[in-house]
């Protein structure tokens, strides 16, 4: 990872198929104190690219919070992701542009990794998918937080994960309603 003024590198990579299909946008670390995302991230490109299998489509991966993961805290000013709101992202903009020395990590990845989705999704060549990863300190098996659209609803049925669906319309400002509203 590399660093300055903009924080530690955002995107962890990329892999892109010769071919259009769907673009599959995997988002881990948007709480610092959660790793596990931006590890999965990182085994399924490695793989990706070590097997070279022929894919229909993109896979593009992020690591969400690097400021807040290098601290190994859940976020250093605000929780990341309770951000995703079309007043937020644009004010978050406008500060970082303006001066991003003036802004909190937050702000400035909140900036950040809406400009890196919002290029990814104007160059996607096919259906969008996106899996905001996270992990938890409950007991319990793993699971997965779904959108209360039939479209997510079909798409989580394809993983053997038990879902909780409506969670996320619960909560003001998540990434998964912000992907959501951009057709993932």
């Amino acid at each position: 990872m590399t660093s300055g003024i903009d924080g530690p590198a955002l995107e962890i990579g990329r892999y892109r198929g010769r071919v259009a299909g769907p673009t599959v946008v995997i988002i881990g670390g948007i709480h610092g104190n959660e790793p596990a995302g931006v590890s999965v991230a990182r085994s399924v490109l490695a793989r990706l690219v070590n097997e070279a299998p022929p894919l229909a489509g993109e896979v593009v991966a992020f690591a969400a919070n690097g400021c807040a993961l290098a601290a190994e805290r859940r976020y250093l000013a605000r929780d990341l992701n309770r951000q995703w709101t079309t007043a937020r992202v644009a004010a978050a903009r406008e500060i970082v542009a303006a001066d991003a020395r003036c802004a909190d990590p937050e702000t400035i990845a909140l900036a950040r990794l809406a400009d890196a989705l919002d290029d990814v999704l104007m160059r996607a060549r096919g259906p969008l998918f996106a899996f905001d990863l996270h992990t938890t300190s409950a007991a319990g098996a793993a699971f997965a937080i779904v959108g209360d659209t039939d479209a997510d609803r079909a798409f989580a049925a394809r993983f053997a994960l038990p879902g909780v669906v409506g969670l996320q319309e619960t909560l003001e400002g998540v990434l998964g309603q912000h992907l959501g509203a951009r057709g993932c």
